[in-house]
This record gives C-alpha cells, structure tokens and sequence, in this order.
C-alpha cells in the first residue's frame, strides 16, 4: 500500500499551485507498474486534524484571470486523468475537516472514507466565489441537484454522517480506529484481481462523468474571474480581519 500524506500543518495543508505539482508527482510515482504499490492512499494525518484548507488563496499573487485559469487547469487536469485513468485503486482517509477545493480533488478518488469528526466544508459562496475542481460536474450526480446547489449556494458545513447518509461518501468511521478501518478497506483491496479496478472506473466515468476535464476548464475559467475581482478581495479582507480577531 502507498500512502501520500498531505504535510503543510502550518497552512493546514491549503493546496498552493506547488502543492499540486508534489502530489501529481507522487500519484505519477505510485500508479507507475514498477512502484510496486498495490492501493493508493491520501490523507492528511490522523484523526482530527485538518485534512485541507482548500485552495491556499495567499499565493495567487496578481496575476490576470485568463492566466490564473491556465494555471488552474494545469494544475488539476494532470491529476485527475492520473487518478481516473490509473492502474490503482484509490483511497481517499478523510481525516478531519475538508474545504472548498480540497472536496473536489477528495472525489477524485475511487472510495472516501471519513472520520466521523471531519466535515466537509462548502465555503466558496462565503467568498463570492463557485466551486471548483469538478464539483459542480461531480457532487449533484453523487447527492443529487437539489442538495448540491443548496450546499453550495449556502456555504454549508456538511458532517462525514450527513456527506454518507447523501451519497457522497463512501464509509464513516469513529476517530479512534478511523486509520485501523482505512487500512483494512486498503487490505482488502489489494488482495483483489486488479485487472478490473481500472476497468469498473472507466465504465462508471465514461457513464457519469465523460465532460468532467471540460467542467473543470469551465469552472477554472469562472473562477480565475471571481478571484480576480474586487469584491473577493473585499471578502478577503474581511475574513483576515475576523480571524485576526480570533487570535
């Protein structure tokens, strides 16, 4: 088994655009035949902690909205087809709270299992920004249209039983064996003919999710143009203030 561990506590693991190049690489290692890996596995520690902080807005610097959406897409699309179209079950460990962008990258990954203290945290509208990464392509055929445009639209927190109950995940686990049932689901995966693997997951995407590299252009382009406006750099300033308050 491989496990890919995000490691940045002192951004609570936020995804920069270096982030993303570190995990393609190590998803690229691992699926590699001659890696020797069996089932993949990504998390962000153990129970309790931050999984991901979404996207790390701190470093997008000034940079003009049709190139922000090159880098976006450059960044995820390479990951995504590495992930769909890979030789290796994947696992995505849930450890603890997930946000925006972070969600996305996490259904990507063929079986989400969660700690029952994490939550899944919609916060793009908070921002006056859309969601990202897929989602407006993957979530409403997961828990359905209705569900997913009142997450999004209301920024909602969603609890890992609330994300299992929808649909959108696969398992819940109590925080102290969460890491003793992720690994048993990896065990057992990769004790299965791994011929098919592959195979199950190109016959669900190409039946659910065949425009997916096109959503995540579009959504990348609608994005780079939220980010680059001025009322998110209000709504910025004014998240900053109030969790400076909070220190």
């Amino acid at each position: 088994m491989a496990t890919i561990r995000l490691a940045s506590p002192q951004t609570a693991n936020a995804l920069s655009p270096q982030a993303f190049v570190e995990l393609r690489e190590a998803i690229e290692r691992w699926q590699h035949p001659a890696s020797g890996a069996s089932v993949l596995v990504l998390t962000g520690g153990p129970a309790g902690s931050v999984f991901s902080a979404g996207a790390n807005l701190d470093v997008l610097g000034t940079t003009s909205a049709t190139d922000l959406a090159r880098q976006i897409t450059q960044a995820l699309l390479p990951i995504q087809a590495l992930l769909h179209q890979g030789r290796l079950p994947t696992v995505a460990a849930v450890n603890g709270p997930v946000v925006g962008g972070a969600i996305g990258l996490v259904l990507w990954f063929d079986i989400v299992i969660a700690a029952r203290s994490a939550k899944f945290s919609f916060a793009f509208s908070k921002l006056g920004l859309i969601p990202d990464t897929g989602l407006s392509a993957t979530l409403p055929r997961f828990v359905g249209e209705a569900r997913a445009r009142g997450w999004f639209m209301s920024g909602a927190d969603v609890s890992a039983d609330q994300a299992q109950a929808a649909g959108m995940i696969f398992q819940t686990a109590d925080d102290p064996v969460f890491e003793d049932e992720v690994m048993k689901i990896a065990r057992r995966l990769a004790k299965l003919p791994s011929a098919s693997f592959a195979l199950t997951r190109k016959a669900m995407n190409e039946a659910l999710m065949q425009a997916l590299p096109e959503q995540v252009e579009l959504e990348a382009q609608m994005q780079a143009e939220r980010v680059t406006s001025e009322d998110f750099r209000a709504a910025m300033a004014e998240f900053a203030q109030r969790r400076r308050g909070q220190d």
